[in-house]
């Protein structure tokens, strides 16, 4: 990287990438213009969203991704669902529960950002969702609706401390995690891992694939889910 500027891959020149940053006041970057795996409907609506990918393992070939609330992904999934089924994530929530926990959250003010990664599956374009959250800490009632929403057994949470300042300086160094102040996640939902701790965000994350709980009846256990999972226990975490 040089100058602000994202270097294109060029080994892959047909992939989706950032190229660089716009003008003052943009989100984030845009798409190479001669890429062609993201269709140009998709393209128009995540330029200057987008950021280099996070490294995978296996055969998923990230392109780009997004970690904002603007890309409005409820419209993008009504329009093509394929591109979400075509992942088979394992361990995220259904989608309709994220575009619920968005309505919600957004009745009380509050955007909820999406981590949507583009992933090429195939030679084919695939969005997978990595994480969802807000700026600061969600209050009582907000936790109440969503977090049952989002909260999976696969998935990470992690929350801000109640005295964290979120614009002002950030305690450096860093405070150890709380060992207490986790609230209740109806259903009983228990995710895999959960700390309360010196960042600005709440945010919940999910894996690649997930390893759904057996008797766990979080949002992460669809019928779609249940036929990507592996091993003897598929039955089990439908």
């Amino acid at each position: 990287m040089s100058d602000g500027n994202v270097e294109p891959d060029e080994e892959d020149p047909g992939g989706a990438r950032v190229v660089f940053l716009t003008e003052p006041g943009a989100c984030a970057g845009r798409l190479e213009p001669a890429q062609v795996l993201v269709p140009q409907w998709l393209a128009d609506q995540i330029d200057f969203h987008a950021w280099p990918s996070v490294p995978t393992p296996g055969h998923l070939p990230g392109r780009a991704r997004t970690v904002c609330e603007h890309v409005d992904w409820e419209l993008v999934h009504a329009e093509a669902p394929e591109l979400f089924e075509r992942r088979k994530q394992v361990g995220a929530p259904e989608l309709s529960a994220l575009w619920e926990a968005k309505a919600e959250l957004a009745e009380t003010g509050t955007p909820l950002a999406f981590d949507v990664q583009l992933e090429e599956v195939g030679g084919e374009l695939a969005l997978a969702v990595y994480g969802a959250g807000v700026i600061g800490r969600l209050d009582d009632d907000q936790w109440r609706i969503v977090a049952p929403l989002l909260a999976t057994c696969c998935s990470s949470i992690h929350e801000p401390r109640s005295d964290v300042e979120l614009f002002g300086s950030l305690l450096r160094p860093a405070r150890p995690p709380a060992v207490s102040g986790k609230r209740a996640i109806g259903g009983s939902i228990r995710p895999q891992h959960w700390q309360i701790g010196d960042w600005v965000h709440t945010w919940f994350g999910y894996e690649i694939h997930g390893d759904l709980r057996p008797g766990c009846v979080c949002t992460a256990h669809t019928v779609a889910a249940a036929g990507a999972q592996f091993g003897p226990n598929l039955r089990a975490t439908a």
